[in-house]
């Protein structure tokens, strides 16, 4: 599809809204501070994250929600208490995927 071809512009808006919210998972100091502590950990409750954090619980329960719904973390109920651990081949994913829209980038800036 090029520029005024008379083609139809065609937007994956599903799509795009999907993606926008993996990388929105990511796009947050605390969220990547959340996810490293996980993945030093193997795996964490929310209990022991907000309080090596120094945060509050519903903040802390909020940020791992909005990474479980970008499919980066995983949980795993073990008798009261979840336990989180990385989905590492989706952050794999992530970051293949931001290599790609950078070198796409890149080569439009030249």
């Amino acid at each position: 599809m090029n520029a005024n071809d008379g083609s139809e512009l065609h937007l994956e808006t599903i799509a795009i809204k999907k993606g926008l919210k993996i990388f929105g998972g990511v796009n947050s100091e605390l969220r990547q501070q959340i996810l490293d502590l996980i993945h030093k950990k193997g795996q964490t409750t929310v209990t022991e994250l907000y309080t090596e954090l120094s945060l509050e619980q519903p903040i802390t329960s909020n940020h791992l929600a909005i990474l479980r719904s970008a499919g980066l973390v995983n949980g795993k109920r073990i008798g009261k208490n979840v336990f989180y651990s990385i989905n590492y081949p989706r952050l794999e994913f992530l970051h293949h995927k931001s290599q790609q829209l950078l070198e796409m980038t890149t080569g439009l800036n030249k």
